[in-house]
């Protein structure tokens, strides 16, 4: 037995977009039950906007009805052990690291916005200057 399949986003895509009927028969990585069964009747499409209701992006295992909202991670529980053997100072220093990540990504994200935004003032404002 070597254990539950492991799936990409972009292969979980794929198989939906290429193999729909084999994707709704695929087991579940927790009980080996058809995971998503329940999508047969519905639209390749739709069901492609909906991956991540039953696929984990930690371990990349698909997941049937049941086992969605009460599956464990091995990564997350290892991260959580490496948590409770560390000490708080360095838990608050990686917790700080993580948020000015995420911060910096949105910042980097909202970038292109920003600079669309000044551009309309300028000309705004060089449309007011040859008015006056």
């Amino acid at each position: 037995a070597e254990g539950p399949a492991i799936y990409t986003k972009k292969e979980i895509e794929d198989n939906i977009e290429k193999k729909f009927k084999a994707f709704t028969r695929l087991p579940c990585g927790q009980c080996g039950k058809a995971a998503c069964k329940r999508f047969a009747s519905s639209m390749p499409i739709v069901v492609k906007t909906m991956v991540d209701a039953f696929w984990c992006k930690e371990c990349g295992r698909l997941l049937c009805e049941a086992h969605r909202d009460a599956h464990t991670c091995e990564k997350l529980e290892a991260m959580k052990e490496a948590r409770a053997a560390m000490a708080p100072e360095k838990i608050r220093a990686q917790l700080e690291e993580e948020k000015r990540q995420k911060v910096a990504a949105e910042e980097a994200a909202k970038a292109p916005l920003r600079e669309a935004n000044k551009a309309a003032d300028e000309r705004r404002q060089r449309r007011y200057m040859i008015a006056e």
